[in-house]
C-alpha cells in the first residue's frame, strides 16, 4: 500500500477528533444561544473549514507522492469511512435511529451534513492541488505523480 494511504487514514482520525471539539465548541459555546437549524449550520461551516485545514496541511507536508487519482482515491476513502462511522456508531454505539440520522441529509430542510460529505470527497483534490502547488491535478490533464517538497 502505498505511504500517502496509511498518512490519509491517520488523517481520517484526525478529523474525528476535529468533529467532536467542532461539536462541542458548538454544545457548550453558541449552541444554546441560537435555534438549533443555525447552530447545525454554523457548525458545518466551521466544520469545513477545519477539515480543509487538516487537509491543506497534510497535503503540503507529506513527503509522500501523490497524483490526482490517489486524492480522488483518498476523498472517496474518507467518504466511504465517514459515512459508515455515522450510520454504525450513530446507530448501534450511541442509539440514534435511523431516521434522525438520515434527517441530517434533508438539503431542502437546511440541513448541510451532505455538503460535508461533498468536502471530505472532494476536499483531497482541491487543497492536494493548491498544497501542492500543481493546480494541473485538478484538470484533465496527464495523471503524473507529484513530490511536494
Amino acid at each position: 500500500m502505498k505511504t500517502i494511504y496509511l498518512q490519509a487514514l491517520g488523517i481520517w482520525l484526525l478529523f474525528a477528533v476535529v468533529a467532536n471539539i467542532n461539536g462541542i465548541i458548538r454544545n457548550l459555546g453558541y449552541g444554546p444561544f441560537m435555534p438549533e437549524l443555525t447552530a447545525h449550520q454554523l457548525s458545518c461551516l466551521t466544520g469545513a473549514v477545519a477539515f480543509g485545514t487538516v487537509m491543506f496541511l497534510f497535503f503540503r507536508l507529506t513527503k509522500a507522492e501523490f497524483s490526482r487519482m490517489d486524492l480522488f482515491l483518498i476523498g472517496s476513502m474518507w467518504l466511504a469511512m465517514t459515512i459508515c462511522f455515522e450510520f454504525l456508531f450513530g446507530h448501534y454505539v450511541i442509539g440514534h435511529s435511523w431516521d434522525r440520522l438520515l434527517a441530517d441529509y434533508n438539503l431542502l430542510k437546511g440541513r448541510l451534513w451532505v455538503l460535508i460529505l461533498l468536502w471530505t470527497w472532494l476536499g483531497p483534490l482541491i487543497m492536494g492541488s493548491l498544497a501542492s502547488g500543481d493546480l494541473s491535478l485538478l484538470g484533465a490533464g496527464a495523471n503524473r505523480v507529484t513530490e511536494v517538497s
